[in-house]
């Protein structure tokens, strides 16, 4: 039920820039208009879908996509979405294929829709196997080994600094216990593409679309994560410098390959991942005497590997899709068969009633979706960043009063004081994207900020490098171009140099992060606490 909610409300965006009436809500600025020669997609009228509450036309304007449709004439956007992620995609490049194998047939605390392994490719996995434990789990059934709240806490340390095998017991016991799994997870990060199936839930009314879809396999990639940067660490303790680093870029193409799926929520278990493996990397890095060749194996692997994710991808094709199925399935849905789950304990669903909806006129709200995410994908694409973050900031800040017109109730009003079928379509447009205005810039100031640490990592193993062939740091970044990085770093959130402050045994590198001035080197775990992104040999 968290997913949910979480998968909801970062991917809700249903409306920008709707043209409407005057009060009751706001208009949004129009977006760029179409450079002259840009091919337009013409209109493709068709019946609205049978059984439904509300009137619609289906077209590049309104649907986005004009099919596959379902059987009563709605756009079936599952289907749209499985259809373009899977192209090209094999049981034999598949890396969920092996994750699966890995994980069995029934993860805890989660159930696998039917048809799920069918549109995979492949067979059920048998229900015994030598499948992946998680750490609660495991410490239950082995009470020797300590509370569960110990053993978690541990695990958390483990992956920041190296350790032995008699210093964490429970830690160790359960590693070796999933060494089988884990050597599947890392076969299945070497595999060049990903794609899990959106299987939606059902009910008497048939599919809930998009908004009744769960997501399979990332709770337990993220403890794949977890569990691999421990090992990296205990190899580390070990002296085992190569194995440490093969579990940690095993890591990274999990994030990579869990973030090229389609969605948002993906992309965020990728950036929760990529993070855990950075900053096994830098204990790795800052604990570890690495010789010349290591350091410079590790950081010719970082720089081999793609972008994490693309959030204009993101927003562009899945997110779209998402929003303008949440009205796809309201056209045939009573509000109380409506998977809201219980969004921000309510704020949309209070006072909304099925009459609100009889007759509304979808098309403003889907007209205005799509000029929205226009708008948002246009500015997520502008190549300047200073550029695109201001940008970005004024669409928020645009948006974000109407969060608090349509608060707790206030949008049925708003519905009821309509004065058409046309304004109502508007008016719920307006109040669904509401909800995930402070979502866009939460999700893009996240992937800025693990971009930046990202680069940090390979910053530092550049100067592990530099330090291991002349036997002491540059006294400037600039020295470490061209031969150890393509150029000298640069702080993204600044467009200068990172800070760098060498000191004869070790160095303090950072970037001023998401608040653009220098606190420093305090990071979030400081008192008081400050957002610069720290690297600090040898650390602390």
């Amino acid at each position: 039920m968290r997913m949910r909610w979480i998968a909801v409300l970062v991917l809700g965006l249903v409306v920008v820039g709707c043209k409407r009436k005057p009060a009751p809500v706001e208009p949004a600025p129009e977006a760029p208009a179409p450079n002259p020669g840009d091919a337009v997609e013409p209109v493709v009228a068709k019946p609205t879908a049978k059984n439904g509450r509300g009137t619609f036309t289906i077209g590049k304007s309104t649907t986005y996509v004009t099919g596959p449709l379902d059987a009563d004439g709605r756009i079936d956007y599952v289907a749209v979405l499985n259809e373009r992620l899977s192209k090209g995609v094999t049981p034999e490049n598949n890396a969920n294929v092996l994750l699966w194998k890995a994980i069995g047939p029934n993860p805890e605390g989660t159930k696998i829709p039917p048809g799920y392994f069918e549109k995979l490719g492949i067979p059920k996995p048998p229900a015994k196997g030598d499948y992946f434990v998680g750490l609660g789990r495991f410490v239950q059934v082995n009470p020797n080994l300590g509370p569960a709240q110990a053993a978690s806490e541990a695990l958390d340390g483990c992956s920041q600094r190296p350790w032995n095998a008699s210093d964490r017991p429970a830690i160790n016991a359960w590693l070796k216990a999933n060494a089988n799994p884990l050597a599947l997870v890392i076969e299945a990060t070497k595999r060049t593409r990903y794609y899990s199936p959106y299987v939606p839930e059902t009910d008497d009314k048939g599919s809930k679309g998009l908004p009744g879809v769960q997501w399979q396999g990332l709770v337990e990639c993220r403890e794949f994560a977890a569990a691999l940067c421990a090992r990296a660490m205990l190899h580390a303790g070990q002296g085992e410098a190569d194995a440490a680093w093969q579990d940690l870029l095993a890591c990274h193409r999990l994030a990579r390959l869990l973030a090229s799926n389609g969605t948002l929520i993906e992309a965020l278990f990728g950036i929760a991942i990529e993070q855990l493996a950075c900053r096994a990397d830098l204990a790795l890095s800052g604990h570890v005497k690495l010789d010349a060749k290591a350091a410079r194996t590790i950081l010719l692997d970082l720089r081999a590997l793609p972008p994490l994710l693309d959030l204009a991808e993101k927003w562009d094709l899945c997110e779209r899709c998402w929003s303008l199925d949440l009205i796809m399935q309201l056209d045939h849905r009573d509000v109380a068969s409506f998977p809201w789950y219980d969004l921000e304990e309510g704020f949309l669903k209070p006072g909304l009633s099925d009459d609100l909806f009889t007759g509304i006129d979808w098309n403003p709200a889907l007209e205005g979706a799509n000029r929205g995410f226009d708008r948002l994908v246009a500015t997520l694409r502008e190549a300047d960043r200073t550029t695109r973050s201001q940008k970005l900031k004024q669409f928020v800040d645009e948006l974000l009063p109407q969060r608090e017109q349509f608060n707790r109730g206030r949008g049925a009003e708003a519905l009821r004081n309509a004065a058409s079928p046309g304004e109502r379509g508007q008016v719920f447009g307006a109040m669904l994207f509401a909800l995930v205005a402070p979502s866009v810039q939460k999700t893009y100031d996240a992937a800025e900020r693990v971009a930046q640490v990202f680069d940090n990592v390979r910053t530092a193993y550049a100067l592990a490098w530099y330090q291991q062939v002349h036997g002491h740091y540059p006294n400037t970044l600039a020295e470490l171009a061209p031969v150890y990085l393509k150029q000298a770093p640069v702080d993204r959130f600044t467009g200068k140099s990172l800070i760098y402050k060498p000191t004869g045994t070790g160095y303090l590198l950072y970037s001023v992060g998401l608040n653009g001035k220098d606190d420093g080197g305090r990071t979030l775990t400081d008192q008081p606490p400050d957002d610069d992104l720290v690297v600090r040999v040898p650390l602390r």
